[in-house]
């Protein structure tokens, strides 16, 4: 299997990327790992992205100047540390009142990163989409859509790599049963996203799984071959 996101596991973890370094360009790592992962992955031609998430679901670390400020010399020192090339952001699910702030610290971030020759690099929601959600569509594909707590103009404007999660189209916590992804989502997911961002920064992510459901009578099932 073949992941832009990557758990470090220790001294093997290199061995797990070499069979397909060449297909690489970058990776996001989750964990902690060594200095020495990071050089290893530089000459394989591997940019290594550190991935950080936040606490909560308020915002509340980035919503003054202040914490902004404390979260991007967090990342600018762990850069500094480890030899990352880059930060990647994996916040989800924030609240929509945060949609302001995060695109202040969007722009602070990126212009930090950028002065120390570094990247900025995000993970995308499946739902920004002409699927609003899982169960409703939009009928016009050219409508503005919300973007909730993010702004995809913002993400376009200040992100050097946008990971599009197009995975999780029917989930454990959805109110239907039916497929992880289908083409006309995850092709209508990457076509929005390339309205904002140039397609030469676009990753798009694809579920290597897959899921069993137990019906119990309260769901009702989705065609594996229309998105709604």
């Amino acid at each position: 299997m073949l992941s832009p996101w990557f758990i470090y596991q220790g001294e093997s973890s290199i061995d797990a990327l070499r069979p397909n370094a060449d297909l690489l360009r970058s990776i996001s790592v989750c964990g902690n790992p060594t200095a020495e992962f990071v050089s290893q992955c530089h000459e394989l031609g591997i940019k290594v992205h550190a991935l950080v998430g936040i606490e909560g679901k308020d915002g509340a670390q980035f919503a003054t100047p202040e914490g902004r400020r404390e979260l991007i010399a967090g990342y600018l020192a762990r850069c500094e540390e480890k030899g990352f090339d880059g930060i990647d952001l994996d916040f989800e699910s924030l609240d929509r009142k945060c949609r302001q702030s995060y695109s202040a610290l969007l722009r602070e971030t990126a212009a930090a990163l950028h002065g120390a020759g570094k990247e900025l690099s995000m993970c995308v929601s499946y739902v920004m989409c002409t699927w609003r959600s899982n169960t409703t569509p939009v009928a016009d594909p050219e409508a503005e859509i919300d973007g909730g707590w993010y702004d995809p103009v913002v993400i376009g404007q200040t992100c050097d790599v946008v990971r599009v999660m197009c995975y999780d189209m029917i989930s454990p916590s959805s109110t239907v049963v039916g497929p992880v992804s289908t083409a006309p989502w995850a092709r209508d997911a990457m076509t929005f996203w390339s309205r904002h961002v140039p397609k030469e920064k676009l990753v798009m992510g694809l579920p290597a799984y897959s899921r069993d459901f137990v019906l119990s009578g309260k769901r009702e099932i989705l065609s594996p071959y229309m998105p709604a």
